[in-house]
């Protein structure tokens, strides 16, 4: 195990909390984290092939807190009040938003060395409570996509081979990523000014919550735009979001790539207590190292 690896995987655990807790002033997290840390712990506990530990993690998680006044709107609180774990063959089609993509990225870590795995981990990990392309999908690919940055691959590669395994997977299902990819690196290289979340919006309805590809396309620009500078590319996704969700993305993107010392200087600059982020990071090295 590289040391380069395991710092990348730390920086992804910890980028996804910094890039939710930066969306907000006072560096809050969100239930948003609380979820990413259930994905960890469920996949710590995984038996081979099965996924049931993670749904188990998350109802157990929900029950201790049960009122979280930021959910009350994403769907989430009505799938986890019935139980029933969203499936392919049994999806949960009124749920709609983001959270299926920032809830991932420790699949990607687990398994970045089997990143076919990370893929479709990942997709039965978002069906477990969002029924639509739009939601599982992007989370699916930015899975595979941590999976190759820790690796070693660059950002320009991870995304080309992670777009790859979406296009592969499905031809109907693909659509909503696919576009989201392309809107994000087309706005980079042609240097669109991009001012709000409008421009990535497949909906006029800005009321509306972001969609998965939505935030993905959120995240991918802000990584895009300012690639050598993490704690910049989370900046952006906060500014352009109206939710916390594109820039937890966009912070688990920049961690794989740059590794966990941005994230504690700039933590510790502004005064924050890391204490709280020292879980997530135990996690991380321990999915890192974990046993297939």
């Amino acid at each position: 195990m590289s040391v380069r690896k395991l710092d990348k995987a730390r920086g992804s655990m910890i980028g996804a909390a910094y890039g939710d807790s930066n969306w907000h002033l006072g560096y809050r997290a969100t239930y948003r984290t609380d979820l990413v840390a259930a994905t960890a712990s469920g996949l710590l506990d995984m038996i081979p092939r099965n996924i049931d530990c993670i749904w188990d993690e998350y109802l157990r998680w929900y029950w201790a807190q049960k009122k979280i006044p930021q959910m009350a709107d994403s769907g989430l609180a009505e799938v986890f009040e019935s139980a029933r774990m969203g499936t392919f063959n049994q999806l949960h089609k009124d749920v709609k938003g983001c959270n299926a993509v920032e809830r991932v990225s420790p699949v990607g870590i687990a398994y970045y060395d089997d990143t076919e795995f990370a893929f479709h981990v990942a997709l039965c990990v978002a069906v477990m409570t969002h029924g639509e392309p739009e939601d599982y999908m992007p989370a699916a690919y930015l899975a595979t996509m941590i999976a190759y940055l820790i690796s070693g691959e660059s950002l320009e590669a991870s995304m080309s081979h992670s777009r790859e395994k979406v296009i592969a997977f499905s031809a109907s299902k693909k659509k909503a990523t696919i576009d989201a990819i392309d809107r994000a690196t087309v706005a980079v290289n042609n240097e669109i000014p991009v001012k709000t979340a409008r421009y990535f919006r497949e909906s006029e309805d800005e009321d509306q919550r972001l969609r998965g590809s939505e935030a993905l396309a959120i995240a991918l620009y802000s990584v895009l735009k300012s690639p050598e500078d993490p704690i910049q590319a989370v900046a952006i996704a906060s500014s352009l979001s109206p939710e916390p969700g594109s820039a937890l993305i966009a912070g688990a993107i920049a961690g794989a790539m740059h590794g966990l010392a941005p994230f504690m200087w700039e933590l510790a600059d502004q005064g924050i207590d890391t204490e709280p982020y020292a879980k997530l990071d135990g996690m991380a090295m321990d999915l890192l190292l974990k046993e297939p």
